[in-house]
């Protein structure tokens, strides 16, 4: 569920031999996906070029979505809340099952 706390970033950029290679998340960032696609948008997992790097990667950009540093403390406050509450909704069942099963 963790994913779907909150609306992740996305970073996109264009492949180049000059941009001093692929896009790096904020240190600390939690990285959701990072996949390089083609020009047609199809996920791409090799990428091989031959003599003129630079015009082969110029067809290619990378897409990272992650969630930044700064969500963190939000993060753990929804998922103790969600567990508090879980756990007081165990503990209640526990205690009524516990009576209708004596009386």
């Amino acid at each position: 569920m963790r994913p779907h706390f909150g609306s992740p970033v996305r970073l996109a950029e264009a492949l180049s031999a000059n941009n001093g290679g692929p896009v790096q998340g904020k240190p600390g960032a939690w990285v959701v996906s990072n996949t390089v696609l083609d020009a047609a948008g199809h996920v791409i997992n090799n990428i091989r070029c031959g003599s003129d790097a630079q015009s082969c990667m110029a067809q290619f950009h990378q897409v990272l979505t992650y969630q930044p540093a700064s969500r963190y403390w939000a993060f753990q406050s929804y998922e103790t809340a969600l567990f508090a509450g879980l756990g007081f909704l165990l503990i209640g069942f526990s205690l009524w099952w516990t009576r209708t099963r004596l009386s």
